[in-house]
């Protein structure tokens, strides 16, 4: 059974959710004094556990490759801003393990970010968390990459009403096909949030990562095992599976953050979210 709890008051990483509803505050789609955000949050939460339960009945994701994803959700204007984006936004606020990764982000690995250099963010999406790192790092170049048109239009307007309109470049393209972006080459940081397993081998994204870092280059990666969503498809059996696969990317894990779906009383396929801080291997 899933009873996955909402964010509570003596929460230790309440500060984090605070900053995500601050950000989500100020968005165009807001204006209405967050009742659509949290519309969509609801929208979210109830596919989720729908999903979820689907997925406890199966073992599998219900998407079988990432093949029809951009026609169906990441090309739709409509649905990409009518609640993907801000549902999405809105768990790191009320969601206990998004607003846990939220504080590993902000705690742990930007503070290790230089004060100028590149950061690259494949899959910004709904942009808080290269709000984040610009709000901390003001003077960084940061640059986004994204399949999707609608999802670079929702941190465009984001950015620039959080006045981050000189410090930012964001690139439409595919993430499974770097070489064919127009993207910079040895960055200092790269973030890659909730990618991993919407695409089809997501080794091919950590190799990517691995030959654009500089040599020593830092990486904040997220990813899930066992959770289902509208736009997962690959599977990852537990942390240690993915641990695996980053380390045979060339990647050195150098702190992570294995996170069980609060709630989740199985014994069987767990859920977890994960987070690690890595570097690029010589």
């Amino acid at each position: 059974m899933i009873a996955s709890g909402l964010i509570k008051s003596d929460d230790p990483h309440r500060s984090s959710a605070e900053d995500a509803l601050a950000y989500i505050a100020k968005l165009p789609s807001t204006t209405d004094g967050l009742s659509h955000a949290i519309e969509a949050f609801a929208i979210t939460s109830v596919e989720f556990l729908r999903l979820q339960a689907r997925f406890r009945q199966t073992g599998q994701y219900a998407l079988p490759t990432a093949a029809a994803l951009y026609d169906e959700l990441y090309g739709d204007a409509e649905e990409m801003a009518g609640y993907y984006l801000d549902g999405l936004a809105m768990t790191y606020a009320l969601w206990p393990n998004h607003a846990r990764l939220l504080s590993f982000l902000r705690d742990d690995f930007v503070p290790q970010l230089p004060n100028r250099g590149t950061v690259l963010e494949i899959g910004p999406g709904h942009g808080l968390l290269g709000h984040t790192v610009l709000r901390h790092r003001p003077a960084i170049n940061y640059v986004g990459l994204d399949i999707s048109g609608p999802a670079l239009d929702y941190v465009r307007a984001a950015f620039d009403i959080w006045g981050h309109s000189g410090s930012y470049e964001l690139i439409e393209g595919d993430a499974t096909d770097l070489a064919a972006a127009d993207i910079p080459i040895d960055v200092d940081a790269l973030v890659c949030c909730e990618v991993l397993e919407h695409v089809d081998e997501p080794e091919r994204i950590l190799a990517a990562i691995r030959d654009r870092l500089a040599p020593d280059g830092l990486g904040f990666l997220s990813t899930v095992a066992n959770l289902e969503a509208i736009d997962h498809v690959y599977l990852f059996d537990n942390p240690e599976h993915i641990r695996q696969t980053i380390e045979a990317a060339g990647l050195t894990i150098e702190q992570d953050l294995p996170m069980r779906l609060p709630g989740d009383t199985s014994s069987e396929r767990i859920p977890y979210n994960y987070a690690a801080i890595v570097r690029r291997r010589a």
